[in-house]
């Protein structure tokens, strides 16, 4: 009997421990089969879904970040567009006007004393001006703003003032030194009448 008992607790022990098939799944292996294939394409099916799930998500991101993209991208390439054009305030700006008639007064005022004294230094900066003028208020010329414009324009009208007084008041002197060589030839000629 002891052998009984120790093939007995010998036996429960292993069924115990180890991890054998049950009575299903030993008799009925095609059934147990069958079942355990079932629940295995039930569950690649919820992760399909889980997977059908994040790709339409990803790609609902992804589609939400390409309209931003290309409409950040759009507004910033119409920005820099509208830089190209120039403002019709800007072209009429009053500034734009005293630039050309202060041009036209610098260029009157040189040809008179052009004989004395030659400006033409002052003639081409004056002409450099005048360009720079026409580039600011031609289209498609400069990427500026209005207000960079506008600057632009008052810091060549500043220039172009400093010219015109200049210019005057290299014209008066030459006039008075003028009047001067005159008045001290009339002199001269009164004196020697006199003599």
């Amino acid at each position: 009997m002891d052998f009984r008992k120790l093939f007995v607790t010998v036996f429960l022990l292993i069924t115990v421990i180890s991890k054998a098939q049950t009575f299903d799944e030993f008799f009925k292996q095609k059934e147990t089969q069958r079942k355990y294939l079932t629940e295995q394409i039930a569950a690649f099916q919820l992760y399909l879904g889980y997977i059908k799930k994040g790709i339409d998500i990803t790609n609902k991101g992804l589609t939400i970040v390409h309209d931003l993209k290309n409409d950040e991208f759009h507004l910033h390439s119409d920005y820099f567009s509208s830089l190209k054009n120039v403002n019709a305030h800007v072209k009429t700006y009053a500034r734009v006007a005293d630039i050309i008639t202060l041009e036209k007064s610098i260029l009157a005022t040189c040809h008179k004393i052009k004989t004395i004294v030659t400006f033409q230094k002052l003639i081409d900066e004056t002409a450099d001006n005048i360009e720079e003028l026409t580039i600011l208020l031609t289209n498609g010329k400069l990427e500026m703003s209005d207000r960079d414009r506008m600057d632009r324009i008052n810091h060549i009208y500043e220039d172009m003032n400093a010219k015109h007084r200049f210019i005057i008041s290299a014209g008066e002197k030459v006039q008075i030194n003028a009047l001067q060589k005159q008045r001290n030839l009339l002199n001269t000629q009164t004196l020697q009448k006199l003599y």
